[in-house]
């Protein structure tokens, strides 16, 4: 088995540092987490050249980017909220193909008090299904947490399904 953290444990942490903790600590791999202000420098604005250093500065150390993990989340009742982030999951998908991620992590949500959960299922199986083109395109695997509203099996495994 092989063995990740997450930034989200060392949000102050450089690329660097980052690699230097995954060795000193046994790790095969390491959770990039985005959209959160950490110091590793791998986001949606990270240019091209950035993104093939984070690349191969991970593959030269023999470990791995196992994951870019996202706060995304698909159950809000607005179609446009929805559909703004179903947008920006197809960027993500991009820059996890682009730093050498097979994984992206996203969230169902907390389901608004207005919608019945049959509804919401629905939501967030038609919003990951929007972006499974992209994501078979790019060689990404959008994982979906067992998270908030959506922790259980029976509602992930309906939503799976559909997708």
């Amino acid at each position: 088995m092989r063995i990740s953290f997450m930034t989200f444990t060392c949000p102050n942490w450089d690329l660097k540092r980052i690699i230097r903790g995954a060795k000193d600590y046994g790790y095969d791999g390491v959770e990039i987490r985005v959209a959160s202000g950490h110091q590793h420098g791998i986001e949606l604005e990270t240019g091209t050249m950035q993104r093939r250093f984070a690349k191969n500065f991970f593959k030269e150390n023999d470990l791995e980017i196992s994951c870019l993990s996202t706060s995304l989340t698909f159950s809000s009742s607005k179609e446009e909220e929805r559909r703004r982030n179903v947008g920006t999951l197809r960027e993500y998908i991009k820059l996890a193909s682009d730093i050498g991620a097979t994984r992206i992590r996203v969230f169902g949500g907390a389901i608004p008090p207005e919608v019945k959960r049959e509804e919401c299922l629905n939501y967030v199986g038609e919003s990951l299904l929007e972006a499974a083109d992209t994501a078979k395109d790019f060689g990404v695997s959008v994982l979906l947490e067992t998270h908030d509203d959506f922790s259980l099996g029976v509602d992930v495994g309906k939503i799976l399904r559909r997708v």
